[in-house]
């Protein structure tokens, strides 16, 4: 938390066809209370005492309409991106990926 708003805001975005469909930040995430203290790597709950060296926010969805792609072919793009340090790296798991109409 003592790195928002100070020029590293990681961004995760998903694209179709090269336009964003979806956006979302570090920034974005701290305003919102949406991050989670946790420990270093390994996910271990801080105590009372420790200082939290990482932050996640849990299982989040987004659902994105697609009507306007019927009939038609699409790239579907997952995107990270780090800005503003090499020493902290931001890691995005995404599961149950649904395309239905």
């Amino acid at each position: 938390m003592e790195w928002c708003y100070l020029g590293y805001d990681d961004t995760f975005r998903v694209l179709i066809n090269g336009n964003v469909v979806f956006q979302t930040s570090v920034d974005t995430l701290c305003g919102s209370g949406g991050l989670i203290p946790t420990g270093p790597i390994d996910d271990t709950p801080i105590g009372e005492n420790d200082v939290a060296a990482t932050y996640k926010t849990g299982w989040r969805t987004a659902t994105i309409d697609l009507t306007p792609y019927a009939g038609h072919d699409v790239t579907l793009r997952f995107e990270v991106q780090d800005k503003g340090d090499t020493i902290y790296d931001t890691a995005i798991l995404i599961d149950n990926i649904v395309i239905g109409y």
